[in-house]
């Protein structure tokens, strides 16, 4: 057995290329004292970094939170990642820090509350906390003045637990006096406690949604949103969220809008601020990598997300979106912008972050301003942040995942020239960060600071305390404030109050400041039905010249019965050139069921005649088309089409505009309570002129889908339409398409649609010819094979046949052939599976088995992949990326724990790979012959990437014969060129070659 010295030392969960020596001396290994790390964090030029709070204050911070008097209350996770054992009480805790010598550090330390299970986050109320933890939402107060909660309250329970970085978390206060709770991506069913307006606690689902309450009442209700680990909202009231591929995530519609029409399913709900995913880029200073080498670079576990609501960095900074990127040990910032209804964003800077180290243990997870408006960045600061649920088990068990638990730093982001003055005038101006001892009339007063901590502490204050005494005040405030934020503050409170009334809408309506009108809008809904002045009021604002008061005029003019005049109001928003989709949903949301009336009016002659409506009334008729269909109103229903049908007729150049209107009609039919075909034939078997203008318009929608000349989108159109008229009027013509079309991409969507049908004759049709079918093309037809089990028959036979080789399909295909739900089809898949292996496959397997008992050196397998698999395979920075990238494939469930998996994925190629990495010939008119994988499959031509990354592109006009080789680009007879002994070194390689660069932190002697 050959020593394996490399593994005494192991990285923690975000793994490292290989590098070199310069890199390794470089490189700052952790763990680092808090002034040692201090020292390497960088921030953008202009600003300085202070460290505030370290360890033995501090421990595993995940989240902070000012007080009144300027305290900094901290919950502690130091029962991450795996939680107590043994019996051990739970270890998360909130602890208040003080400055008491007001340096600017927060040296004194007490605990509030501790044995918390899992706490993720607080929310301030009434001299106490909210706190989310493992399952619920607890209350915690110090009513006898130790300075530790002696009251203990459990307000909500049923968050889910599943994984303890997908929790609850982030109560947030809004501008509408309620809390908002990120529901962790688990969600759960929320039970409130008991109360004398709820005798019986309502149970509410927030799966896909985020949650709030109101701390006065208890009340509590689902919201759109579904956050991660992240909630903030900018100065307006805007909600954003983030998960870890998506950096920030806008909620851009209230869900009681989304569900009051239930004929009218909204496409999108939330919008991506920043790029997700792979164009999440970001650059940081230290050397780690992702759980997956494909999103090295990228954001990979986006929290903490936060609006900068202040001056304090200075004008450039405010409005600006962060994001916590704690696997690259940085602070991400984009300059957000207002675009339309929602937001988008762009990098403020190229190539550089705003605040990153090169500390391996800077772990970064959430973000909060300040009372002297600086921004503050909560560092758990440890080896592991990844939760071992998202790691193999075997390689979970020997990172030091509780490595830093003693451990946590609290930093101050401010102006490097000017932070303490700026501090000492804040200070002096309102004596002190102290809003405790503060009259509520003062409270009113600071509604109207430039800083949003002061403003928002200042607003809570005023609604815990309900003193109607100041009313006056905010009256007057909501007028003449200085401050847009600081009116709308004022006309909230008030409400909050319970002593907002219609004049004050009225007067918030006419507001000089657009996000005045739009908040006074959403006020206006209560009074809707009974104030004929304010309704009036409101929909003038239909043609407001801002965007997202148009838009919230839009989603409020629902709440009232949809009378003529808010018709036109809603038609005049939707049709306004500048409409985007979004403010279209909120019209069709608020149309409730005057669906036929609004189509009908704007479906105006001349739209037909002049050859199609604008984008925006097409739009619109075509979800408004949908919803009727959906309703179940079959005699209005076939009145518009008919109506559109003779449209057509009267004006051809119409026809594409018709066909769209009437498909999405038929489809909406189907997602109804019937089939629209069903009813089709019902229609036709009347026998009289309906039915012979139907039977007329279905020809020439037939006629148009078989005609190449036709143009595309006509077409496509046709072929959606014949996937609802029944297999022997549609189907059937959807397979001559099928059997004769050149087009990739038209062939591709009549597969799909004509899968739709169950009919066993569209088996054998599309499995012709497949040999020289591409992957493209392939995917689609083994998606309709297994749409229907008659058709999984026909495919398992196939196979059988030996007519399509287990290599043609993806693991995928597989996975779904030998689970599937019919125990016949299930049975014989598993059986034609496991006798698939050829024997001499079985009998290398046999002689290569003993590597397995070997324990291989990773180093000398390295140099074997080298030598041999180069040409096709990368693995980190080694190799060229033909064949599938094969780093992360060790890491896949149940593989790294089996290494038998890994060597007969080597010796039996063809066993289960990816259908995309299927060899091809290619012979073109020339006689010339081409081997490789498709990697590009267009109508024009068809390109194949072969051995050391070189491409070859082949016209279509100059193939004769493109057909599928059955077999994996990689040939079997590997084992040829390598022994045993090397086979065990090259399965250590694959296995652990993120070890190999000697760049690890800890050894396993400092695992705790």
């Amino acid at each position: 057995m050959k020593p394996v010295g490399i593994l005494t030392v192991l990285w923690i969960c975000l793994f490292m290329p290989a590098t070199s020596e310069a890199d390794d001396q470089s490189r700052v290994k952790g763990p680092l004292t808090a002034g040692e790390s201090l020292k390497y964090i960088k921030v953008a030029p202009g600003l300085r970094v202070d460290l505030v709070a370290s360890e033995p204050q501090v421990i595993d911070p995940v989240a902070i939170a000012f007080d009144e008097n300027g305290n900094m209350w901290v919950v502690e996770m130091t029962d991450y990642p795996n939680g107590p054992v043994g019996g051990q009480p739970p270890r998360s805790r909130v602890r208040v820090l003080e400055d008491r010598n007001q340096d600017g550090v927060f040296e004194t330390a007490r605990t509030f509350v501790d044995q918390l299970l899992y706490a993720t986050g607080l929310q301030l109320w009434q001299g106490g906390a909210f706190i989310t933890l493992a399952g619920k939402v607890i209350y915690c107060r110090d009513t006898t003045g130790d300075g530790k909660a002696d009251v203990k309250e459990t307000w909500f329970t049923g968050f889910a637990e599943e994984n303890q970085q997908l929790r609850a978390n982030h109560p947030t206060l809004g501008m509408d006096n309620r809390i908002y709770i990120a529901n962790g991506l688990r969600g759960g069913t929320i039970v409130g406690r008991s109360g004398p307006n709820r005798p019986t606690a309502a149970a509410v689902s927030i799966t896909g949604s985020d949650f709030r309450f109101d701390p006065q009442s208890g009340d509590y209700d689902a919201v759109t949103g579904a956050g991660q680990f992240g909630l903030a909202f900018d100065d307006f009231g805007n909600r954003f969220v983030c998960t870890n591929r998506n950096a920030t995530k806008h909620i851009v519609f209230n869900r009681r809008y989304i569900e009051r029409n239930k004929y009218f399913i909204i496409p999108n709900e939330t919008h991506d601020v920043s790029p997700p995913g792979p164009n999440a880029v970001v650059y940081p200073l230290s050397r780690n990598w992702t759980h997956y080498s494909d999103h090295a670079g990228q954001i990979t576990a986006a929290c903490g997300v936060l609006v900068n609501r202040d001056q304090g960095l200075g004008a450039d900074y405010r409005g600006n979106v962060f994001v916590c990127e704690p696997p690259g040990n940085l602070v991400h910032r984009r300059i957000l912008m207002p675009d339309g209804v929602t937001f988008r964003s762009e990098r403020a800077r190229d190539g550089v972050e705003f605040l990153a180290s090169p500390d391996d243990w800077f772990r970064p997870v959430n973000l909060t301003l300040g009372p002297d408006g600086s921004l503050y960045v909560v560092d758990m600061y440890r080896a592991v942040i990844e939760h071992p649920h998202w790691l193999p088990e075997d390689l979970a068990e020997k990172l030091p995942l509780n490595a830093g638990n003693d451990r946590g730093r609290i930093y101050r982001i401010s102006k490097s020239e000017s932070s303490s003055q700026r501090d000492s005038e804040t200070r002096s101006s309102t004596g002190g960060h102290q809003l405790a001892n503060r009259s509520n009339g003062q409270l009113v007063s600071i509604l109207e600071h430039s800083n949003s901590w002061w403003r928002e502490t200042a607003a809570r204050l005023i609604y815990e305390r309900q003193d109607t005494s100041i009313v006056d005040r905010l009256e007057t405030l909501a007028v003449k404030g200085t401050r847009a934020v600081s009116r709308i503050h004022a006309i909230w409170a008030l409400d909050g109050l319970g002593k907002l009334t219609k004049q004050h809408v009225l007067t918030a309506l006419i507001d000089s400041n657009p996000r005045v009108r739009e908040h006074a809008v959403r006020l206006s809904e209560r009074y809707l039905e009974t104030c004929t002045e304010l309704r009036s009021r409101v929909i003038q604002l239909a043609r407001d010249s801002d965007m997202r008061v148009r838009w919230q005029v839009a989603l409020s003019l629902g709440q009232a019965s949809c009378e003529t005049s808010i018709m036109d109001a809603l038609l005049t928003i939707a049709l306004r050139s500048e409409t985007d989709s979004w403010t279209r949903s909120a019209v069709l949301s608020s149309v409730g069921n005057q669906s036929v009336t609004m189509l009908q009016r704007t479906l105006r002659q001349e739209g037909i005649r002049e050859n199609g409506f604008d984008s925006g009334r097409h739009e619109l008729a075509l979800e408004l088309a949908k919803m009727i269909g959906r309703m179940g109103d079959m005699r209005a229903t076939e009145e518009i089409m008919l109506t559109l049908i003779s449209k057509s007729e009267e004006y051809p150049e119409g026809l594409l505009q018709s066909l769209m209107l009437v498909t999405e009609m038929a489809t909406g039919v189907s997602e109804g309570q019937r089939e629209f075909s069903l009813v089709l034939e019902e229609w036709l078997n009347r026998v009289d002129d309906r039915s012979i203008q139907l039977g007329r318009f279905i020809e020439i929608v037939s006629n148009q889908a078989k005609d190449l000349e036709a143009s595309p989108e006509i077409r496509r159109t046709c072929f959606r339409f014949l996937g609802l008229i029944g297999f022997e009027r549609g189907g059937r013509v959807l397979l001559e398409v099928v059997s004769a079309d050149p087009s990739r991409a038209l062939r591709s969507l009549a597969i799909g649609q004509v899968s739709r049908y169950r009919s066993v004759e569209i088996a054998p049709v599309l499995l012709q010819e497949f040999a020289s079918q591409t992957p493209a093309i392939r995917g689609v037809v083994l998606d309709a094979m297994l749409a229907v089990p008659e058709r999984c028959r026909v495919l398992l036979a196939a196979f059988a046949n030996q007519e399509i080789a287990l290599s043609e399909l993806n693991p995928s295909v597989v996975q779904r052939l030998v689970e599937h739900p019919e125990e016949a089809i299930r049975k014989r898949a598993q059986q034609l599976l496991a006798e698939v292996i050829p024997e001499s496959r079985q009998k290398v397997l046999r002689e290569y088995s003993g590597a397995l008992s070997i324990e291989g050196d990773p180093l000398l397998g390295r140099k074997v992949f080298q030598d041999n698999c180069t040409d096709c395979h990368r693995i980190g920075t080694i190799g060229v990326e033909v064949g599938p990238y094969i780093g992360d494939f060790p890491l896949k469930p149940n593989v790294r724990t089996n290494p038998e998996m890994i060597l007969e994925s080597i010796l039996n190629p063809n066993r289960a790979i990816d259908a995309n990495y299927v060899s091809y010939t290619v012979v073109t008119n020339r006689g010339q012959v081409h081997t490789g994988i498709v990697s590009q499959d267009t109508t024009g031509a068809v390109t194949l990437r072969q051995a050391k990354d070189k491409t070859v592109t082949i016209f279509r006009r100059d193939i004769d014969d493109i057909r599928s080789n059955k077999i994996s680009l990689m040939p079997e007879g590997f084992e040829q060129k390598i022994s045993v002994e090397q086979m065990s070194d090259l399965i250590a390689f694959l296995r652990d070659w993120r070890f190999l660069d000697g760049m690890v932190p800890l050894v396993l002697e400092d695992r705790q």
